[in-house]
């Protein structure tokens, strides 16, 4: 493997002030849903995280709830609950039953909030 030097002209500036500026564009160049559309799926799986203390690297779209999780009735309304607190929305009894994966909450959670 060879490595090379790159020279750069910053013009005085360190490379975090450069990449700063570019994430910092890319953010104000993107509407408020798209940002928070893009946030939504982590949101989700820190809460999920948290909620049953398990890693959240664990937790892809396709987890499911209750054959991988574990995740009983119980289990179930307190998510529900944590995801009302969480996004400010309510969340019928039907819509909850049609929750069963990880992705499915992340749809559900991002079309709600439109």
């Amino acid at each position: 493997m060879k490595y090379y030097r790159l020279l750069v002209d910053f013009q005085g500036r360190s490379v975090y002030d450069i990449l700063e500026r570019y994430f910092e564009f890319q953010t104000i160049s993107r509407t408020r849903s798209e940002r928070q559309n893009l946030m939504i799926p982590d949101k989700v799986k820190n809460l999920i995280a948290k909620e049953y203390g398990i890693d959240e690297s664990t937790l892809t779209l396709e987890t499911r709830l209750q054959e991988d999780l574990n995740v009983d009735s119980l289990d179930s309304v307190e998510l529900v609950m944590r995801l009302e607190d969480e996004f400010g929305f309510k969340i019928s009894d039907d819509e909850a039953n049609g929750l069963h994966t990880v992705g499915d909450i992340t749809t559900f959670v991002m079309q709600k909030l439109g």
